[in-house]
This record gives C-alpha cells, structure tokens and sequence, in this order.
C-alpha cells in the first residue's frame, strides 16, 4: 500500500508530456485494483470476527482470557480504522492525481488553442499589409 501511494505521489505531471504520467497511473491503477480487493476482503473478514468472534481463550482464571480477548479486540479495532484510513488516503491520493492529469490536459488544449489563434491571427495580419503594397 505504501508503495502505491510513493508512486502516485512522486509521479510529476508536466504540461507538454502528459501522456507518460497518465500511462504509469494507469499501471499503478492496476495494482491499486488488486489492493482494493485484496483489503475488501481483510477488512470483511476482520470486522466479521469482531462482530462475531469465534474463539475459545483458556485460562486459568476465567477473567484472563476475557481481558485477553478485550485487548485483541481493542488491537484489531485500532489496525482495522488505521488501514481504513491509510486505504482512504491513498485512493484520495489517487483521485487528485487523474483530477490533474485532466486539469492539465485541458490547459495544454487551450495553450494550443491560443498559440493556434496567435498564429492564424499574425498570419492574416500580415497577408493584409502585403496585400495593401
């Protein structure tokens, strides 16, 4: 997971070559499908065995193994909230980036526009003077 999300992080989105960035995205949207997945089913199955342990704790004093199945539970709620949150960001993170590969697909579209119109414009411009001599 936290390599994923060191990839999408460091991956640079420059104007002019954007094709590249969105290309290793996609690669990394991959393997960010097989991770979801993959921590759909951890976090089912720990939320299920929170829910509805089936367990069998021995000990010999009876209040030994419920604390010690009130500390697993407490631990298992703490990692299953924490990787909650460490999947959140990273599909966040995630999101953001295909949010600025498209912000900067659109304005490479209108620097081209207006270095098109900029062209066409000098270009008229100067057919009409050479046209007035």
């Amino acid at each position: 997971m936290i390599e994923i999300d060191k990839i999408i992080m460091e991956t640079t989105i420059p104007i002019l070559n954007i094709k590249m960035a969105a290309k290793k995205i996609k690669r990394t949207a991959q393997e960010l499908s097989t991770l979801v997945s993959e921590f759909n089913a951890w976090n089912e199955k720990a939320t299920n065995f929170l829910w509805d342990p089936k367990i069998s704790l021995t000990s010999v004093r009876p209040t030994d193994s419920a604390i010690g199945f009130i500390h697993y539970s407490i631990v298992l709620t703490h990692r299953i909230i924490q990787m909650n949150e460490k999947m959140g960001a990273v599909l966040n993170n995630y999101q953001n980036k295909l949010i600025l590969i498209r912000h900067r697909t659109s304005v490479r579209r209108g620097y081209i526009f207006f270095l098109v119109s900029i062209l066409v414009s000098i270009a008229f411009s100067i057919y009409n003077i050479l046209q007035r001599f």
